[in-house]
């Protein structure tokens, strides 16, 4: 019963530091979420539609701007 106390706080470690990780991606992912941070391109507008089920879907509509190293971009039109 004597080194019982030394097995009591390595689940707890492993548990808060599960937590804290935890805690932070969804705090990510709600920051990528909410500001669109992934985006290389400035939001114009959201277009908006409505699913079968009912639920509301917004898609963020970019502008796009085609950058090319060599200065002429095959767009392969």
């Amino acid at each position: 019963m004597q080194r019982a106390w030394l097995f009591t706080p390595i689940p707890l470690t492993i548990a808060t530091v599960s937590f804290g990780l935890g805690v932070y991606g969804l705090r990510r992912a709600g920051a990528l979420r909410r500001d669109g941070a992934n985006a290389r391109a400035p939001t114009v507008r959201h277009d908006i539609r409505r699913s079968n089920e009912g639920a509301t879907l917004r898609y963020p509509v970019l502008r796009q701007r085609i950058v090319c190293e060599s200065g002429f971009c095959d767009l392969g039109l």
